[in-house]
């Protein structure tokens, strides 16, 4: 804020601008991966993300920094969409739940790389450094899928199972076909609407904790900082562990459950352990229910049967993602500043059950 001389809310646009675009523009880019083939998908999500970081290197002012934050979302959306698709492709018959939990897991390992490495190299008057990174980071995954990801090594993956329908994109005029299909399956939208809830709760929470154990538990906050980061440490073994129970019990259904029971407990103990140990145990898991959402995306293939028309499922359902993400700060936030922090954990609580919806009342799903 210092660097760019802005107050707390521009801040704030700032930090939420790529997240509300991303809700427009998810669902087209469902529909655009089903038509342009998931090679090229990848391609395209990575040139945005090259471009969204060159702006922000050489343009570090708020315009600057909006325009990088859109563009860069663009590429974000791409990824989140083609990858449970890509994933699917490998493992079709066994090893998808797994493998979703490592994708989804990649979320919280950025968030936790992020809080602890940007603060080591960026500074008042220095935020080059992290686009820059972005930037190279960036220029690998672009090397490493034009000359590894190859139509050939896909189809001896996956053995050609469906696989033209989505690595090229469809060559004749069916996707309107399956755009109309999945728009039409009830499923869907109950998933995206479960996810939607799930995130409500999630989100808020996470976004307020670091002040939250500032203002009411006195703890300084680069230490209060660090105790939270450790949520996407949490986060992470959760995921790909969830994974892992989802592919040998064969079920999503009810490890998503157990994660909404664990999110709802952890509202209520949050507030009321004493400061100390327990305080900080209550607050690092917290990361725990980041084992939903790969549960919820996974279950897009139990409603959705032909590989065209899954990009277009997960692009709904990551909708309802990105509109509880937008949606679970300023909720939250209104909450606390009306009723205060424990008035606000305990509202949370019946959100989280309502992320219970899609899993227990979409057909097919296990």
């Amino acid at each position: 804020m210092e660097t760019l001389n802005i107050d707390v809310a521009r801040a704030g646009l700032l930090v939420s601008s790529a997240t509300f675009l991303n809700i427009f523009i998810t669902l087209p880019m469902g529909f655009a991966v089903a038509k342009i083939g998931l090679r090229t998908a990848g391609l395209l999500c990575i040139v945005l993300l090259l471009a969204g970081a060159g702006i922000g290197s050489f343009f570090n002012n708020y315009n600057g920094i909006i325009i990088s934050q859109s563009v860069s979302g663009l590429g974000n959306v791409l990824i989140a969409v083609s990858g449970p698709v890509f994933i699917n492709l490998l493992f079709v018959k066994k090893g998808f739940s797994l493998a979703m939990g490592i994708f989804t897991s990649g979320l919280t390992t950025a968030q936790f790389i992020t809080f602890s490495l940007l603060p080591r190299i960026t500074g008042v008057g220095k935020i080059s450094p992290a686009w820059r990174l972005s930037f190279g980071l960036a220029i690998a995954a672009f090397l490493f899928w034009l000359f590894f990801i190859s139509r050939s090594l896909i189809v001896n993956l996956t053995g050609g199972q469906k696989a033209s329908y989505v690595i090229d994109g469809e060559q004749d005029k069916s996707t309107g076909f399956y755009i109309k299909k999945v728009l039409k399956n009830i499923s869907t939208w109950q998933l995206a609407v479960g996810l939607f809830f799930f995130m409500l709760s999630a989100i808020g929470v996470l976004s307020y904790l670091p002040s939250y154990l500032v203002a009411e538990r006195g703890i300084e906050l680069g230490r209060a900082s660090l105790i939270c980061s450790f949520n996407a440490v949490v986060g992470f073994f959760c995921a790909i562990f969830a994974g892992f129970l989802a592919e040998k019990l064969k079920t999503h259904k009810w490890i998503y459950l157990m994660a909404v029971v664990i999110m709802a407990g952890l509202r209520v103990f949050q507030p009321l352990v004493p400061s100390g140990f327990l305080l900080v145990l209550i607050t690092v898991i917290q990361g725990i229910p980041a084992a939903g959402p790969g549960m919820m995306f996974s279950a897009v293939t139990s409603v959705i049967s032909h590989p065209k028309e899954k990009s277009i499922g997960v692009s709904i359902v990551m909708t309802g993602f990105l509109c509880g993400t937008a949606v679970s700060p300023l909720l939250f936030g209104l909450l606390v500043r009306s009723f205060g922090y424990t008035t606000g954990f305990f509202m949370m609580i019946p959100i989280a059950f309502l992320g219970l919806i899609g899993m227990f009342t979409a057909k097919g799903v296990k």
